[in-house]
Order: C-alpha cells, then sequence, then structure tokens
C-alpha cells in the first residue's frame, strides 16, 4: 500500500506543484487515498477490494459513496464548530 500511495499521491514530494504546504491537506489526501485502496479500488491478486477481504463490507464501493461520506463528515464538523463558537459568545 506504502508505494502504491507514492504513486498516486504527488503530495509527498516537494517537485510537483501539488505538494502539500499544511499539514491539514496532506492528512485529508491520505485519508481520502488510503479509503479509495481499501474499499472502491478491486486488486487483481485477490479479485476484491481489502475491506471485501477483511470482511469489513459485502460490496464494492463508488467514488460516490465515499464523496458521500466525506461530505457527511465535513458537515458535521461544521456543526461542532458553529457549536463552540456559540459556547465561547456566550461565556
Amino acid at each position: 500500500m506504502d508505494l502504491h500511495l507514492r504513486w498516486k499521491n504527488h503530495r509527498h514530494t516537494r517537485l510537483t506543484n501539488r505538494f502539500s504546504q499544511k499539514i491539514q491537506s496532506l492528512e485529508h489526501s491520505l485519508s481520502v487515498g488510503s479509503m479509495v485502496y481499501n474499499f472502491v479500488r478491486r486488486h487483481g491478486t485477490i479479485r476484491v477490494s481489502p475491506a471485501m477481504a477483511a470482511g469489513v463490507t459485502e460490496r464494492l464501493w463508488s467514488s460516490e459513496d465515499v464523496i458521500e461520506i466525506l461530505e457527511a463528515r465535513e458537515e458535521s464538523a461544521a456543526d461542532v464548530a458553529r457549536r463552540r463558537k456559540d459556547r465561547t459568545k456566550s461565556n
């Protein structure tokens, strides 16, 4: 998986324009990349995704499934930030 991520994710090298300037961008990119690697991508040797082989899921996910999860997480993170901001204003 490490070599695959390095090939697919150019944010690790300073030689490209896509080098991550912020650690959060790099973390996000790695998270999405590993999610796609484990849930979306069918591997040739095992003929299924690693998540299916491990019994985590019963089907191969689509890119839309990953996008839905990411959007839901962003919305919940925004809600948490909003509540913290409201809490600090009331104090």
